[in-house]
């Protein structure tokens, strides 16, 4: 999914930043490309630098959302800690200046996946958490539990009101739903019933 802020060029960003990532390098940028995906309005980026070598680049300050440089800080936090083993990107570093969070990773050749979903590459994500899983428990860092930090993001649906769901229902231009998925619309058959997830049942790590 592409992000829906515009990233922030790397040229863009403060001089100390990157002063601060070409030192960390030993090299100077000579060329950043900006990479899609995600929801940071800051920069992300694939670093080339003189001689060859490559490095990924993510930087925030505290404009235009002000909750970018925290989430960086605890990526950087936890990051900082994963163990060799761990099938992610290495970090090489990180910088907290001036409002502005930096990190710097390892470079990854790779792309992100088809939409809609290839069954393919679905495999490889869902083995991918698995090995994660497997490397990460127990916790190398001491981190809230997915339940604990994104429960409440997932009352949604226990929490509309019978009202606001039968308003929400009521067809919209072309047979649609506003605010449903298409499956919803009226005529359209539903998937099969699944459990709803208690946040208690998620007990992973948010690492």
């Amino acid at each position: 999914m592409d992000a829906p802020n515009e990233r922030l060029p790397w040229e863009r960003t403060p001089e100390h930043v990157r002063a601060d990532v070409e030192a960390l390098l030993g090299a100077r940028v000579v060329d950043a490309e900006t990479r899609p995906g995600g929801f940071s309005p800051g920069v992300a980026a694939r670093l080339r630098l003189e001689g060859g070598r490559s490095a990924f680049v993510k930087s925030a300050g505290p404009e235009p959302n002000p909750d970018t440089p925290r989430l960086h800080r605890a990526e950087a936090r936890i990051a900082s800690v994963l163990p060799p083993s761990a099938p992610v990107p290495r970090l090489l570093g990180s910088f907290d200046r001036h409002g502005w969070v930096t990190l710097v990773f390892d470079d990854v050749d790779g792309r992100p996946p088809r939409e809609p979903w290839d069954a393919a590459e679905l495999d490889r994500v869902l083995a991918a958490l698995g090995d994660l899983a497997s490397a990460m428990t127990p916790a190398p860092i001491d981190a809230p539990t997915a339940a604990e930090r994104f429960g409440e993001a997932f009352r949604g649906w226990r929490s509309w009101p019978p009202g606001r769901i039968s308003a929400a229902s009521t067809p919209g231009p072309a047979g649609t739903s506003p605010g449903w998925p298409p499956w919803k619309a009226p005529g359209r058959p539903r998937p099969p019933a699944r459990r709803s997830p208690t946040p208690t049942s998620a007990p992973t790590t948010s690492c």
